[in-house]
């Protein structure tokens, strides 16, 4: 229930929390999260664990459309309903993409979404707020995106501008999906239902916080070339509607000596995701042409002091 404006703060004792959104609430809820596990099929393209390259006949699509989101919490916010707690946040989310026409050797920016949120936690639903802009500026802020969840502990409003990203980077690359010769790539790994991208958009990782291939079959990562990549790997049991197509490659400039730079040997290491739905075939020649893709795009130390990946 969406309380009338003056209610929901009045009758919670809604207070902002003073300090910079930098540091911890001072209430903490704590729960130990196992991650389920997930099943790994590493024999789907080929049998030899080796690295693959792209042909030199690679058809390559005429454009390219890079998504990413940001999200950015504005202010945490506390309450109370009797002995309970209420939890809430202002946050800020925005959505942008550049299209890329290889043809005409352009890069456009596209209108970016911006969307202001009020999240809450317990099943409360704050009323749309609007917030005049401080220092002296013009005009008003509209907090008009508004998300509630059961759960009710600090990390909860969070969560919420969170997905309220993710829902926001789907409906901007759903925008392009009947697009013809252009493959979407969103950054981050693929998510379904209700976060799905167009069926050819591509998953771009860039942070290593798991890996997927053990022993073995994970010396390869050590391997690549620029512009090489694993074989595909499929994540997710055959079957499932959440299978996914996945591989790592190597980004980066193949003339320039990573080792002689002192970056370590995972240096430019990215995975990428493809939905599982995809026909196999279909899969393989989209991550060959990322094997080309991805290092024209990359950034290189004497133009960007970061790594290859980004």
């Amino acid at each position: 229930m969406i309380e009338h404006l003056d209610n929901f703060w009045k009758n919670y004792q809604i207070r902002l929390e003073p300090w910079g959104i930098d540091y911890d609430t001072p209430v903490q809820f704590s729960a130990e999260e196992t991650p389920a596990d997930i099943a790994i099929d590493l024999n789907v393209e080929q049998p030899e664990w080796l690295p693959c390259q792209a042909p030199n006949s690679t058809p390559l699509p005429e454009r390219l459309l890079f998504v990413d989101g940001r999200r950015r919490v504005d202010a945490r916010f506390m309450g109370r309903n009797g002995h309970d707690l209420v939890v809430g946040a202002f946050g800020t989310v925005a959505v942008g993409g550049v299209l890329v026409d290889r043809g005409q050797n352009q890069a456009v920016c596209l209108k970016p979404i911006v969307r202001r949120v009020i999240a809450t936690g317990g099943g409360f639903q704050a009323p749309k707020t609007q917030i005049p802009v401080p220092n002296g500026g013009v005009g008003e802020l509209s907090y008009d995106l508004i998300m509630s969840d059961r759960a009710n502990d600090p990390q909860t409003p969070t969560n919420l501008i969170q997905e309220a990203m993710l829902t926001e980077e789907s409906r901007y690359a759903s925008q392009f999906a009947a697009e013809p010769n252009l493959v979407v790539v969103r950054d981050g790994p693929l998510l379904y239902q209700p976060y799905r991208s167009p069926d050819l958009a591509v998953g771009y990782v860039k942070t290593m916080g798991r890996s997927y291939l053990k022993g073995d079959y994970g010396e390869i990562l050590w391997q690549l070339k620029p512009r090489e990549r694993t074989p595909i790997f499929a994540l997710g049991e055959s079957g499932s509607p959440k299978r996914r197509w996945s591989w790592y490659l190597r980004s980066g400039q193949p003339g320039i000596n990573s080792s002689a730079l002192g970056y370590h040997g995972l240096h430019g290491i990215v995975r990428m995701d493809l939905y599982g739905d995809v026909e196999l075939e279909l899969g393989i020649a989209v991550a060959n042409q990322m094997c080309i893709l991805i290092p024209e795009y990359a950034s290189t130390p004497t133009a960007i002091a970061g790594p290859p990946r980004t």
